[in-house]
């Protein structure tokens, strides 16, 4: 399994449309507040039209200059199963 700081240097790699989505927690989509999973859908799909047309850069997309950027670019909404106290 690959950590946060490979994926992020794999996104610092990657040649063509790129993006990223972190989240508070460590499930998978399925286990996503509602929030995050529409937010999720709408960035795959932003994705796949800037793909499409042969874009490098999509509106919304994350470019998290280093690890710490990315971290704070996490939805707002929390998974599901691991919500903290007092957290949306």
């Amino acid at each position: 399994m690959e950590g946060l700081e490979g994926r992020l240097r794999a996104l610092n790699r990657a040649a063509g449309s790129e993006d990223i989505v972190v989240f508070h927690d460590p499930h998978q989509l399925a286990t996503q507040s509602p929030e995050n999973t529409e937010l999720a859908g709408e960035h795959v799909a932003t994705l796949a039209r800037a793909a499409a047309r042969g874009e490098i850069a999509m509106d919304g997309g994350a470019e998290p200059s280093d690890l710490r950027a990315l971290v704070l670019s996490a939805l707002p909404d929390w998974d599901m199963t691991t919500r903290p106290g007092g957290a949306r």
